[in-house]
């Protein structure tokens, strides 16, 4: 059994979408979030048709990751809530009622800070001079006290 602290993100992922397989998710989605937030590396969303099958998908998630990677989540909320959250450190799962997942539409966001990103990166590139040239355009001058 691999431990826990030499486990890779991604060797968590290829578990956890496993287990939900297994039980019938709903439209897994696995969103890399790496280097655009410190909170994980990964996020896997899914839905449920009901509470009892989103109760049904956390336990084999965390069932999965017991046996498989020694690892146990930290879990927040409940069915009944329409949002199960399993925090496995560098990865975290988002179980969701259908609904809570369309209002909330976490990967919209995701995609959207990745999109930001991106034109960050452009306008920051424009704007280095990559010649290392002088364009004129800086007024300040040493000042000479």
């Amino acid at each position: 059994m691999p431990s826990s602290s030499k486990l890779e993100s991604k060797e968590k992922v290829d578990i956890i979408v496993e287990a939900l397989d297994d039980r019938r998710a709903l439209d897994v989605d696995v969103i890399s979030v790496e280097g655009r937030t410190l909170v994980a590396d990964y996020f896997i969303l899914t839905h449920a048709t009901s509470s009892v099958h989103q109760r049904a998908l956390a336990d084999g998630v965390m069932e999965a990751m017991e046996a498989k990677a020694d690892q146990r989540a930290r879990r927040e909320g409940t069915a009944d809530a329409n949002w199960i959250l399993l925090d496995y450190g560098d990865v975290v799962v988002h179980i969701f009622s259908q609904e809570a997942r369309a209002v909330y539409d976490l990967e919209s966001l995701w995609k959207s800070t990745e999109a930001l990103r991106s034109s960050d990166a452009e306008e920051d590139l424009d704007e280095v001079d990559l010649n290392g040239t002088d364009d004129g355009d800086d007024e300040s001058e040493p000042d000479d006290g």
